[in-house]
């Protein structure tokens, strides 16, 4: 893999988090 690719997969997973983060947070109110 590409210097490019990891870097996008990474940002990607950061992203995921945070979304899945905040959805979270938005459930438990």
């Amino acid at each position: 893999m590409s210097v490019k690719a990891i870097q996008a997969l990474m940002t990607g997973l950061v992203v995921l988090a945070c979304v899945i983060g905040g959805v979270i947070l938005l459930v438990r109110g």
